[in-house]
């Protein structure tokens, strides 16, 4: 690798900033969130709406993949417009599956410990193997989801920039990616994930900010997308 393909700083103010220089930001991100709230809304009122909510979802992580590949090409440019639904639902609802299939290895893993746990009698708290036995699922659990969501956070990246099926389990180029600068890597995924608690925590301190949880989170979403495309395209091999 070349010398130029490892960046100084990861610029995540000028993430922000691109977003908030578009004229319609407010409006981009709005209808992200009326739709996040909308999924909400349909979640809670009953399982039979489950497709619609899938569909919806789909919407938003089509528009986020779309964030990330206008990010990716570079910085400087605004947030894409909401139109082609139709190929924002077929994007999404793709890495949706995709993502369903990296996140059962956790559960997987989770799954097998509480089955070691009862067929050895550890999973007893009165049991002398209790407490190796939590600690040890624990932390297979744990680094099994870190795994994956690190994962999953740079393969949405070449998902979307490539837009093929098999980019988006290109497991072993995303590894030799992040391998190949792993500071800057795990700081963004680490970035990202605290974008995505302080969504969920900052507006939930306040009764009114309970109603922005939906659209804070569909921002940080696409701030984490555009941050990982930065340190994607300057990585390159």
């Amino acid at each position: 690798m070349t010398g130029e393909n490892r960046p100084t700083k990861i610029e995540a103010n000028l993430a922000l900033k691109t977003i908030l220089d578009d004229s319609e930001w407010m409006f981009k991100t709005g209808v992200g969130g009326t739709i996040n709230a909308i999924c909400l809304v349909l979640s809670l009122a009953s399982t039979f709406c489950l497709p619609v909510v899938v569909a919806l979802m789909s919407l938003t992580n089509g528009y986020v993949l779309r964030v990330a590949r206008v990010k990716a090409s570079g910085l400087e440019s605004k947030l894409p417009a909401w139109n082609e639904w139709l190929d924002l639902i077929i994007s999404g609802l793709t890495w949706q599956a995709i993502q369903f299939g990296l996140f059962l290895v956790p559960l997987t893993a989770g799954t097998v410990c509480l089955l070691v746990g009862a067929a050895s009698g550890a999973i007893k708290v009165s049991s002398q193997l209790f407490l190796p036995w939590a600690v040890t699922a624990f932390l297979a659990t744990f680094l099994s989801w870190s795994a994956m969501s690190l994962l999953s956070r740079f393969m949405m990246i070449n998902f979307a920039i490539e837009e093929r099926v098999q980019s988006g389990l290109a497991v072993g180029a995303t590894l030799r990616r992040i391998w190949s600068n792993p500071g800057d890597f795990l700081s963004v995924w680490l970035l990202s994930l605290g974008l995505q608690l302080a969504a969920l925590i900052l507006p939930a301190l306040t009764v009114v900010g309970i109603f922005l949880i939906p659209s804070t989170l569909f921002v940080a979403e696409m701030l984490g997308a555009s941050i990982a495309a930065q340190v994607w395209t300057a990585n390159k091999r």
